[in-house]
């Protein structure tokens, strides 16, 4: 994430996304994207799980089997209230809280609305709007 971004504190141009996926873009090429918290909290809070969890040597399917079984305890102790909650799930919150809040200031000028596809696909860095919007 950079603080280069034409948006407020709750907005940072992300560069990177945990779904390397099919995402075509250079590595110096970023997208403005919105969180539900002031970007500072989510930058402390990447490099306190960066230094608890180091990845950088494994790839998805190797974090994927090694940390989701932890990942999903934290967030059952976390989410008592929502039994069954995954990862997807809050995945799923994300994209709809982050379309309710700001897809009508997504363009400049708040010009444009965003279809709640289009934005979702966009804000979650699927590489094309025909990708599935809240997957």
């Amino acid at each position: 994430c950079s603080h280069a971004q034409e948006h407020g504190a709750w907005w940072a141009c992300q560069t990177r996304f945990a779904k390397r996926g099919t995402m075509k873009t250079n590595f110096n090429e970023c997208r403005d994207r919105p969180f539900l918290a002031p970007y500072w909290l989510i930058e402390r809070a990447i490099a306190i799980v960066r230094k608890r969890w180091p990845v950088k040597h494994l790839s998805n399917v190797e974090i994927n089997s090694k940390y989701s079984t932890h990942w999903q305890n934290i967030l059952q102790k976390a989410y008592p209230m929502l039994p069954g909650c995954t990862a997807k799930l809050f995945r799923r919150f994300f994209a709809a809280y982050a379309y309710k809040y700001f897809s009508k200031g997504f363009f400049i000028g708040g010009r444009s609305q965003a279809s709640q596809v289009g934005f979702t696909s966009w804000i979650l860095g699927h590489a094309q709007l025909e990708d599935q919007g809240a997957s």
